[in-house]
């Protein structure tokens, strides 16, 4: 375990450094801040002092150099539009998402699990069949798309959802049915076939010859082996949640979450909050792996940490 963290932890200082980087500079040649935060009534002096002011009068390498010494240190920077420094509007923002996020999440696990069971056990019946029409019709729509409808019907049309913001529990129905649909269709159809591989083993028939009831050999002995494979499988779904699904759902639906700031502060040219944005998304996304990893390890005793290669 110790040896496998120690790696974790030096493939994810690796990984960082290189997210940084690419982040550091592409943002720098998208264009020039300044004339984004003054526009056309900026004067030559004013412009002047607010690029001595944020520390662009230096080229970009040093800058690099200066940006890698604040982090190192903890010192990310103040916010090109805000005026205020990075980490104070990020903890501002970190709670929106983590309520988003976390309630997809469980929503997901509650819905897909046991619809995915049912689907393989039933697999013949009529309910089986609409429940993996729906996985397929789900998986098939975009997120954005989702939202949209969603949107258009239930805020437009019908006026019953507030249609932004994240004032009160209406807020949460439609940018958490948006953002989990999708995985629920995915996490649905990745079940229903480990729980059929699983069902088709000899030593569920071996149980089923014991006399031990239908519940006890499916909640028992047949779901411990699903787990291992749709562990991994949401592992992976959890992560493109947290990095991408939130981005975009929060944009749609203005959910003032790390998604909505990294997005505003792409368009304003906001390079120390877009910067110290990626990096914290990118750490989750490299601790979820690792917690997968893990829990993938407990489950199943016989793998061993590090040698899974999916």
């Amino acid at each position: 375990m110790l040896i496998f963290l120690l790696r974790a932890l030096a493939k994810m200082a690796v990984t960082l450094f290189v997210i940084v980087t690419i982040v550091f500079f592409a943002t720098r040649m998208s264009g020039d801040a300044i004339d984004f935060i003054g526009g056309d009534a900026l004067d030559a002096q004013s412009r002047a002092e607010l690029i001595v002011y944020y520390g662009l009068r230096e080229d970009m390498v040093t800058q690099y150099w200066r940006f890698l010494r604040g982090m190192i240190e903890g010192e990310f920077g103040l916010s090109l539009i805000e005026r205020r420094p990075v980490t104070t509007i990020f903890l501002e923002r970190v709670g929106p998402t983590l309520q988003l996020v976390g309630t997809a999440i469980l929503v997901t696990l509650v819905i897909a699990i046991p619809a995915g069971v049912y689907a393989a056990i039933r697999r013949r019946s009529n309910g089986a069949k609409a429940v993996m029409t729906g996985a397929f019709i789900g998986y098939a729509t975009p997120n954005f798309v989702m939202a949209t409808l969603l949107l258009l019907v239930f805020s437009y049309w019908l006026r019953l959802l507030p249609s932004a913001g994240n004032g009160s529990w209406a807020h949460f129905i439609m940018p958490v049915t948006a953002l989990s649909l999708t995985y629920i269709a995915a996490l649905i159809r990745y079940t229903r076939n480990a729980t059929l591989d699983v069902l088709g083993q000899d030593y569920l028939r071996t149980a089923r010859a014991k006399g031990l009831p239908e519940r006890t050999v499916i909640t028992r002995h047949a779901m411990r082996n699903t787990l291992i494979t749709v562990l991994s499988v949401f592992g992976l779904m959890v992560t493109a949640l947290v990095s991408a699904g939130a981005v975009v759902i929060e944009t749609v639906f203005s959910w003032r979450g790390i998604g909505d700031l990294l997005v505003t502060a792409a368009i304003r040219r906001d390079y120390p909050v877009l910067q110290f944005g990626v990096l914290a998304v990118a750490s989750a996304v490299i601790v979820i792996n690792i917690l997968t990893d893990i829990a993938y390890a407990l489950v199943d005793p016989r793998v061993r940490l590090g040698a899974r290669t999916s």
